[in-house]
């Protein structure tokens, strides 16, 4: 563990949401020492090592066919990877203010603009290296909800895409859940969680009790707007 401060901008510019400051710490944590980048919600399948050989290393981002851009969730680089160099100095340009149209513009988009310029600085997986299934709704379900088993051989990783699937499948989840749901998450899950008790991790009554007044508020504000 190690203690940082996080930066509020970069070259001048705001860096308004927590998301956006992630994304610089990664940047400047690869450049001063090189490693492995992985969001926390990113469920590992398999030994990165034959990839450790590339200056810097992503993975594309396809929803319905099309490539979005190369995801941040994941990152191999070394030290002062030139790829990265020139990235980190986009943020020159950095303009977004949360979730507005430029959200995804620094973390997806123009390290795929980057890539088309500077290809042999960069070595890019397809998107079913780590980013399959995507978050559609009804990819989500293929993770979280089928037992149809999910084709993981060309698979280092799995992004969970943790904000669009937090509420419905990871909020609440426990040992017991994984035991006993059968899913293609949950077959990769029990191995890690053998030795934890059924309850491990259970929320309190009292936060669950919070938890459900929240979510009758937001519905009653949004059935009154309607």
């Amino acid at each position: 563990m190690e203690k940082i401060k996080v930066p509020r901008e970069i070259f001048g510019n705001p860096l308004l949401h927590v998301a956006h400051r992630a994304d610089v710490i990664r940047l400047e944590k690869l450049l001063s020492r090189g490693g492995i980048y992985l969001d926390v919600d990113v469920f590992v399948h398999g030994s990165f090592d034959r990839l450790l050989g590339h200056a810097t290393v992503l993975g594309k981002q396809v929803v319905d066919e099309a490539v979005i851009g190369l995801c941040n969730a994941v990152i191999l680089a070394e030290p002062q990877a030139p790829f990265l160099r020139r990235w980190h100095s986009e943020y020159r340009s950095f303009r977004s203010k949360g979730r507005d149209d430029h959200w995804d513009e620094h973390s997806i988009r123009i390290p795929y603009q980057l890539s088309q310029q500077f290809p042999d600085e960069i070595t890019i997986l397809p998107h079913n290296a780590f980013f399959w299934p995507t978050y559609k709704p009804e990819d989500l379900a293929l993770i979280f909800e089928s037992a149809a088993p999910i084709d993981v051989s060309s698979a280092y990783a799995t992004h969970l895409w943790e904000t669009p699937a937090w509420e419905r499948y990871l909020e609440h989840l426990t040992p017991r859940r994984v035991r006993r749901v059968d899913t293609n998450f949950h077959r990769w899950v029990r191995p890690m969680i053998a030795a934890l008790p059924d309850d491990y991790g259970a929320p309190a009554v009292t936060a669950r009790v919070a938890r459900s007044v929240r979510l009758l508020k937001r519905r009653v504000r949004a059935a009154v707007r309607i």
